[in-house]
């Protein structure tokens, strides 16, 4: 039943990677813009343990909704869209809450993408 769910939430998470990296990339924002836009979409589908045992479902709520916010609004290259991060941010530190899950499950994407990379070239 772990496996189930690693893989799953691994799939979730490729999958938020790789389609905010081509939006960004069509827009033309930074690669750190790239990588927070990608964190935010996998925040958006994640139930996040780490979240979850700090604040509860409100917490859970309160990430999804304020990244989904942040990705409407443009991602993090727009004013808008950073400002709405910077909220969601002081949300989730009112609630001691850290969205650490979607941060690993980031982290674990890029690093195997980057593999994929390397054995591709």
């Amino acid at each position: 039943m772990r496996r189930k769910k690693r893989n799953k939430a691994f799939l979730i998470s490729k999958n938020s990677v790789f389609l905010c990296y081509s939006s960004a990339e069509a827009r033309g924002d930074s690669e750190s813009d790239a990588q927070l836009n990608a964190l935010l979409a996998i925040m958006t589908r994640l139930s996040d343990t780490c979240v979850a045992s700090r604040a509860g479902l409100e917490g859970i709520n309160t990430m999804q909704q304020g990244a989904n916010a942040v990705l409407d609004a443009g991602g993090t290259g727009t004013l808008l869209g950073r400002q709405l991060l910077n909220k969601l941010e002081q949300d989730l530190l009112r609630l001691n809450a850290s969205p650490g899950g979607a941060a690993d499950l980031l982290a674990a994407t890029l690093f195997i993408d980057s593999l994929t990379h390397q054995t591709n070239h």
